[in-house]
């Protein structure tokens, strides 16, 4: 069976890419079959890790469906650490990718939360400068 197949057989919908230089295992399917066979209590740790996985596709569905790119966005910065928000590393091509979006709605959605004021980007840094307009930009309740 190739790498390219997963557990259930069929070819994997997913593909991500690395930001940085990586290492990446692969584990063959017949593999996690004979432990599960061996270790039935694995099979617990399998069906949690897949009811997660199943989750957070929803979740995405969900943003995908209901919000603009502009409100997942600020969803998105408001849940970065400051320190990533000021990599220049990060660059709009990324963000669009992790919205399932291009590069020119996210640099149009940075100058609309910039012009409001919920935002500054400099030199492909962004500082937060109004907590308050960010979480209405992104519609979540407060906390």
């Amino acid at each position: 069976m190739s790498v390219e197949r997963q557990f259930a057989g069929n070819t994997n919908p997913v593909n991500v890419a690395a930001l940085e230089d990586s290492t990446i295992w692969t584990i063959d399917a017949e593999v996690i079959r004979l432990c599960i066979s061996q270790h039935p209590e694995m099979a617990h740790s399998v069906i949690l890790n897949l009811s997660h996985n199943l989750r957070v596709l929803v979740g995405a569905v969900e943003e995908l469906s209901f919000y603009q790119v502009t409100n997942r966005l600020t969803r998105l910065i408001s849940r970065l650490p400051a320190e990533q928000l000021q990599d220049r590393r990060i660059t709009q091509d990324q963000l669009a990718a992790r919205l399932g979006t291009v590069r020119e709605v996210v640099a149009r959605s940075l100058r609309d939360l910039e012009r409001s004021g919920a935002i500054r980007v400099e030199r492909r840094q962004i500082q937060v400068l109004n907590e308050t307009l960010l979480r209405d930009w992104a519609q979540e309740p407060y906390h």
